[in-house]
C-alpha cells in the first residue's frame, strides 16, 4: 500500500493529465479501447481568463460564428437577387424584388445581433486578459490516436482545463476544428508558459 502512494506521488503532472483525460474522454471517444495517447501537454491556467465558465462558452462562440459566415452569404444572395430585379417590369419581378429584400433586411438583423454577440464575448476576454492572473489549476493539450465511430482511425487533439491538483476535468474542448484552434490560438489559449 505504501509503494501505491508512492508511485502515485511520483507521477508527473503530465502522467496525471494523461491518466485523467483517457477517462474524460471515455464517452466522448465510442471506442475507448483504440485509444492511445500520443503526447499531453500541462500547462498553468490562470483566472479570470482561463474557468470553466469561459472555456464553456466557446462552443457556443463556434457556432455562432458559423451563424453569422451562414447568414451573410444568405444576404449577399439576397442583395444579388435585389440587384437582379431592381426596376421589374412585370408583377412577377416585383414580388421578387420585394421577397430578396425581406431576406436581405432578415439576415442582416441576424448578422447584426450575432455580430455584437461575438464583439461582447471579445470584449470580456480582453477584460479578463487585463486582471490580475491567479493560477487555479492547468490548461492541458492532450493527442491521441483512436478508432472513431465510423471506424476510421483518427489523430485526436482535446482541451482540458483541470484542477490544481490534477484530480479533476474542468472543462473539456475538442480541437479537431480549425475554427475552434484559430479561436484559441486568437484568444493567446494555446500558447504555453512553462
Amino acid at each position: 500500500m505504501i509503494s501505491f502512494f508512492v508511485l502515485t506521488a511520483c507521477q508527473t503532472k503530465e502522467e496525471k493529465a494523461e491518466k485523467l483525460a483517457k477517462k474524460a474522454l471515455n464517452g466522448i471517444i465510442v471506442n475507448i479501447d483504440t485509444y492511445e495517447p500520443i503526447e499531453t501537454t500541462v500547462d498553468s491556467a490562470y483566472a479570470p481568463l482561463m474557468t470553466a465558465e469561459v472555456f464553456n462558452q466557446y462552443p457556443q462562440l463556434l457556432s455562432q460564428i458559423r451563424e453569422l459566415s451562414l447568414a451573410q452569404d444568405k444576404a449577399d444572395v439576397a442583395k444579388m437577387k435585389m440587384s437582379i430585379y431592381e426596376n421589374p417590369y412585370s408583377s412577377y419581378g416585383k414580388q421578387q424584388y420585394e421577397s430578396a429584400k425581406e431576406e436581405y433586411e432578415m439576415y442582416s438583423r441576424i448578422n447584426s445581433e450575432l455580430g455584437e454577440k461575438i464583439q461582447a464575448f471579445s470584449q470580456k476576454i480582453e477584460q479578463y486578459a487585463k486582471e490580475e492572473p491567479v493560477f487555479n489549476g492547468y490548461r492541458v493539450i492532450h493527442k491521441c490516436r483512436y478508432v472513431d465511430k465510423e471506424g476510421n482511425k483518427t489523430i485526436g487533439s482535446f482541451l482540458f482545463l483541470m484542477n490544481e491538483d490534477l484530480t479533476e476535468v474542468e472543462s473539456i474542448l475538442d480541437l479537431q476544428d480549425e475554427v475552434m484552434q484559430s479561436l484559441f490560438n486568437a484568444y493567446g489559449m494555446m500558447g504555453t508558459e512553462e
